[in-house]
C-alpha cells in the first residue's frame, strides 16, 4: 500500500487510503489465520499507522484550508473591496446576514426580560408620548412619514408594523432598552461604562 509522506500532495489520497485501510485490515486478518495469531498484532499496528496517516492528512488539509480562508478574508479587507459608503445600501446577502444575526442576538438576550403589564390608559398615553418624542422622527407613525434625515440613514430605519405584529414583546422591549449597534437605533438607557 503506497502511503503519502508529504502532506502537500496528499489531500486527494484520503479517498484512496481510507478504503485501502479496510482492505489491508482484511488481508492482515486472513494472513494471520494462515500463519498463526501472533501476526495479528503486527497487522493491527500496520492498520493503526495507516489510520494515523489518514488523520494527519485530514488535519493538515483542514489547517491549510483555514489558513487560506484567513488570508482570503485579510486580502478582502485590506483591498477595501466592500463599499462602506453610507449613501449605498448593503447588498442582499449582507443585509440578510446582518438582519438574521441581529434577530438571533436579540432572542438570545431577551429571555430574561420581564415585560411589564402594558394595559391601562395611563401606560398607553405615556407610550404614545414617548414614541412621538423619541421614535417617530426615524420610524414614522400611522399617517406620519419619517423625517427627511431618516431617509439617509443606513441601514434605513424599519417600518415598525412587522416587528410590532410578529415579534414577542420581550424582544421589542430589549431592542428599545439596549438599541442596535452600527445603526442609528440608540438604547433608552445609558451604556454601561
Amino acid at each position: 500500500m503506497a502511503v503519502c509522506q508529504w502532506y502537500g500532495s496528499c489531500t486527494l489520497e484520503i479517498f484512496v487510503i481510507a478504503p485501502a485501510i479496510s482492505m489491508r485490515a482484511g488481508a492482515c486478518a486472513l494472513d494471520a489465520r494462515k500463519r498463526g495469531l501472533h501476526r495479528m498484532a503486527s497487522c493491527q499496528v500496520d492498520v493503526m499507522k495507516a489510520v494515523l496517516i489518514v488523520l494527519e492528512t485530514a488535519f493538515a488539509t483542514l489547517a491549510a484550508l483555514l489558513l487560506a480562508g484567513v488570508i482570503g478574508v485579510a486580502g478582502f479587507v485590506y483591498a477595501g473591496v466592500y463599499d462602506v459608503a453610507a449613501t449605498k445600501h448593503h447588498n442582499g446577502l449582507t443585509h440578510y446576514l446582518l438582519h438574521y444575526a441581529m434577530q438571533r442576538s436579540v432572542k438570545a438576550r431577551s429571555d430574561t426580560v420581564h415585560v411589564p403589564t402594558l394595559d391601562g390608559r395611563a401606560r398607553l398615553d405615556s407610550g404614545i408620548a414617548l414614541y412621538r418624542q423619541h421614535c417617530s422622527q426615524c420610524h414614522g407613525a400611522p399617517g406620519v412619514a419619517p423625517e427627511p434625515f431618516a431617509l439617509g440613514l443606513r441601514p434605513a430605519p424599519v417600518n415598525l408594523l412587522e416587528p410590532g405584529r410578529d415579534w414577542p414583546a420581550r424582544d421589542i422591549y430589549w431592542v428599545i432598552r439596549h438599541g442596535i449597534k452600527m445603526t442609528a437605533m440608540p438604547g433608552a438607557i445609558p451604556a454601561e461604562r
